[in-house]
């Protein structure tokens, strides 16, 4: 399930009450597995929510009605983002065995999808590289684009993270295009924010904290302050966070009993999407005829 949620009274250092929830729309996951969580993301103009459905983006408007669909693609979709126009998307298709990693451009007026770099300077995204040992670790990396043609302008390189020995498992830009916020793993269920320049160098730690999920995903709020994680609430379930990025005590944005995963900030700072999952088995029993 993608839902909406206004995040107006968040801004004080304390959350006394939970802000409330309005249900936007209900993506069904493929399989009980983390990688197959649907991604949702709100348009810079506020006005649509896309999400993932298996291989298909689905595309509807933040104050309901009909869903638009697009793909589908030929490989898992990993991560999806809007363009700054609001009608066009980028999103990353990967083969399970991360082989193979494709940008692809779809268009909302069309429903037309083609491999193309997204309109900007830069995009990053987290890629596995081999060390000279042989080992395989989790990188950021960059690409320069020109955003008036969409053409590459320099080639995909890695984030140098001075003296960094982890995995860098997912990026967001803070605040803009000179540094980046991202989550990072240094063992079982512990979990790392931090913070580097896009040029690389020694990242910054900002927070670290305990969660279950592999890849619950992250955000960093439009403004640069804030970032938003996966991780269990008082109650057990994993709720949505968000820390700010100078550092403090973690808030409690959501609170029912439902496990959450891959938040996402609303251009103006205001509203997050995220999913929420429910892991269920459902055993039947059925009459079988007698032979005849």
């Amino acid at each position: 399930m993608v839902t909406l949620m206004a995040t107006s009274g968040c801004q004080n250092a304390e959350i006394s009450t939970p802000p409330s929830l309005r249900y936007v729309a209900t993506a069904e996951q493929v399989g009980p597995v983390a990688y197959r969580d649907p991604l949702g993301a709100v348009s810079p103009d506020g006005q649509w929510l896309a999400y993932t459905r298996d291989r298909f983006v689905e595309v509807i408007p933040a104050s309901g009605g009909a869903v638009s669909r697009m793909g589908a693609g030929q490989h898992d979709l990993r991560q999806l983002a809007w363009m700054g126009n609001s009608s066009d998307l980028a999103v990353l298709e990967r083969t399970f065995d991360r082989g193979t990693q494709t940008w692809y451009y779809y268009d909302r007026q069309t429903g037309q999808h083609k491999q193309l770099w997204p309109d900007g300077r830069w995009i990053q995204y987290p890629s596995y590289r081999r060390l000279p040992d042989g080992s395989r670790r989790s990188d950021l990396f960059l690409i320069g684009i020109d955003q008036d043609m969409g053409l590459v302008t320099s080639p995909a390189r890695p984030v140098p993270l001075t003296g960094f020995a982890f995995d860098a498992q997912q990026g967001e830009w803070l605040g803009g295009s000179s540094e980046i916020l991202f989550e990072a793993a240094d063992g079982p269920n512990s979990k790392l924010l931090y913070r580097v320049s896009r040029q690389g160098g020694v990242a910054r730690l900002v927070h670290r904290f305990s969660s279950p999920q592999v890849f619950s995903g992250i955000s960093a709020s439009p403004d640069g302050k804030w970032g938003a994680f996966v991780a269990p609430g008082p109650d057990g379930y994993l709720q949505i966070h968000r820390v700010n990025m100078a550092g403090g005590v973690p808030q409690l944005i959501t609170s029912d009993p439902t496990h959450k995963t891959q938040p996402a900030y609303s251009p103006d700072g205001s509203r997050l999407a995220f999913t929420v999952v429910s892991y269920k088995v459902l055993f039947w029993e059925a009459k079988v005829a007698a032979d005849l």
